[in-house]
This record gives C-alpha cells, structure tokens and sequence, in this order.
C-alpha cells in the first residue's frame, strides 16, 4: 500500500493547491487527521530566533504533544527545521513520555527548502 500524503496547509503557503493536487498531497488544517493513516510525518517549521539568537522550539513541542496523542505505530516523523543539537533526542523523549508504546521512527532533514518549489524538494 502506498505512502498516504497528507500536510497542513499551514505549511505550503507558497504553494498553489493545483500543484499540490497534482503530487499526490491531500489538504487538511486538522492534524489528527493528518496523522491518521500516515506513514511518514514531515514537521517543517521556520524556527524563530529572538535578538540574542535563541531559537524559540515552542511550536515544535506543541506539535508533539498531538503526535503523541494521535501518531500511529510504526509512523516515521521527519523534522525540517533549523534546530539546536539535542532537540530530536528531546522530542522523541518528549513524545515517548505521552505515549504507551513508542513505536515510531524519527528522523532529522535540515531545513533546505526554496521557496515555491517545497513540493518538489519533499
């Protein structure tokens, strides 16, 4: 059975829903809904960065407290974004911390994405 490609829409704000439609991405703003069925997770976020460059994971976190509530067994998670050394080691601890079984893969991409083309990079 194929890979089910879903995303937040959230994140492809700069690409056309045409485009989208055409790779195979499903839409939602839902993210259990999103996570439902999926095999593969890409979390992709700008992370901010405030006047003493210290980056602000605030929203990454967030979003792990839904993995861990709605990630099905065997998904693998895939992190897009520039963070601090340590952070996967932090949110797979953090996800494991919520669930009863930690059966999910977790893997790290630096962020590399140009504009317009985020689809074609994925």
């Amino acid at each position: 059975m194929p890979a089910r490609l879903r995303y937040l829409s959230l994140v492809w704000t700069n690409c056309s829903s045409e485009t989208l439609r055409l790779e195979g991405f499903a839409n939602t703003l839902d993210l259990p809904d999103a996570l439902r069925g999926s095999s593969f997770v890409f979390i992709t976020y700008d992370t901010p960065v405030d006047e003493n460059d210290k980056v602000d994971l605030t929203q990454l976190f967030s979003t792990t407290a839904v993995l861990a509530e709605h990630l099905d067994p065997g998904t693998v998670v895939i992190i897009s974004s520039q963070v601090p050394v340590g952070t996967c080691e932090q949110l797979h601890s953090s996800i494991c911390a919520r669930k009863r079984d930690c059966e999910f893969g977790l893997a790290y991409v630096p962020e590399n994405l140009r504009l317009g083309r985020a689809s074609s990079v994925l």
